[in-house]
């Protein structure tokens, strides 16, 4: 096994030992050097994994097997106070594995979400880390604004509204027949400008002003919610297609899914099915002991957490996105019954949903 293998090895192996996620913390690294020493130079976004790695080679000091550390580089360290945050600009922002629109969607930004910006990749890309979930990932530089912490602190101030539509269009002035400038999607929020006669002026992250009818727009209310206004909401997004890491109306993943419904009701939950099944209570594992609200799993082989949903009561399914947003049945006698997910069920956990 060459040097630079080794280096690479030893990277990874320190990875694992401070037990670091990459949904949330950036941990790269590259490797410098001869056939003889070889330089391990590292870009992380936490304190917690630049000390690890100080110390690691401190207590460990693998330089006597050819490989030294080289440099530590907290991000975002090369990043000016007036751009250290960003807002999205677009309906659905992709946020991708890697700097290429060629690399895998994780997951994705919405029109007026902020994030903290962590590096930038010449002019096309910027490494984000969002306020909703601590999701990181590279988003393309023309969907975003860039600003500073007191833009963002401003922007989330006063009056703002979602749409009452899944996906409403904002237009260039108060009439039907102007031109559109920007979808405007469930979950999105933004500020209200003006109004003028029955229209609203809502602000866009760049200045732009959109219109909409003010009878297609609902306050902006984060609170917890009835399980019933809950599953009203769910319902809404009936028929909306299955799109890996989405989580807007544009398209949803099952996680994505039951993150945005249950944000809607100003209720935080982790990106992924898996951490959500940390959220809530006991596991119940019988549909006759669940209520309405109540997260339902499913796993391929009874540990790694797969799948996810909502269920709507005692013995009446559960909603959840699968190939589109639909309800499914345990009941093998139901028309809805789906024998895929009564096999791979794990259980349900209760999020104290009133």
């Amino acid at each position: 096994m060459d040097l630079n293998t080794q280096a690479a090895q030893l990277a990874e192996n320190i990875k694992k030992t401070l037990k670091i996620d990459s949904r949330f913390v950036v941990f790269d690294f590259e490797i410098a050097g001869t056939d003889a020493l070889s330089e391990l130079n590292f870009r992380v976004s936490s304190m917690y994994a630049a000390d690890g790695i100080r110390s690691f080679f401190e207590e460990k000091s693998p330089v006597g097997n050819g490989i030294k550390l080289g440099t530590v580089r907290l991000l975002p360290d090369d990043v000016p106070a007036e751009a250290l945050f960003a807002i999205c600009n677009v309906s659905a922002a992709p946020i991708l594995a890697a700097a290429s629109h060629a690399n895998e969607q994780i997951t994705q930004m919405i029109l007026g979400e902020s994030a903290d910006v962590l590096e930038q990749r010449g002019t096309s890309w910027t490494r984000v880390r969002l306020h909703t979930d601590g999701y990181i990932g590279w988003i393309s530089t023309n969907q975003i604004v860039r600003c500073s912490e007191n833009e963002v602190r401003a922007w989330q101030k006063g009056r703002r509204v979602q749409s009452r539509q899944v996906v409403a269009t904002l237009r260039s002035a108060p009439s039907p027949s102007s031109d559109p400038v920007r979808e405007f999607v469930c979950p999105a929020v933004l500020p209200v400008k003006s109004r003028k006669r029955n229209w609203i002026s809502l602000r866009l992250p760049d200045g732009t002003m959109g219109w909409l009818r003010a009878s297609e727009c609902i306050p902006f209310q984060p609170g917890r919610a009835s399980a019933s206004a809950l599953l009203r909401t769910a319902r809404r997004f009936l028929g909306i297609s299955y799109l890996w890491g989405g989580r807007s109306a544009k398209g949803l993943d099952c996680s994505g899914f039951t993150q945005m419904v249950f944000g809607l009701h100003g209720i935080e939950l982790p990106r992924d099915a898996s951490l959500q099944f940390t959220c809530g209570d006991a596991l119940l594992t019988s549909p006759t002991e669940w209520v309405a609200g109540d997260l339902v799993f499913f796993s391929l082989d009874g540990r790694k957490i797969t799948h996810v949903g909502i269920a709507l009561g005692m013995d009446q399914g559960y909603i959840h996105a699968s190939g589109y947003v639909k309800i499914n049945s345990f009941d093998r006698a139901h028309e809805l019954f789906d024998s895929h997910r009564a096999d791979t069920f794990i259980g349900a956990r209760r999020l104290g949903v009133l």
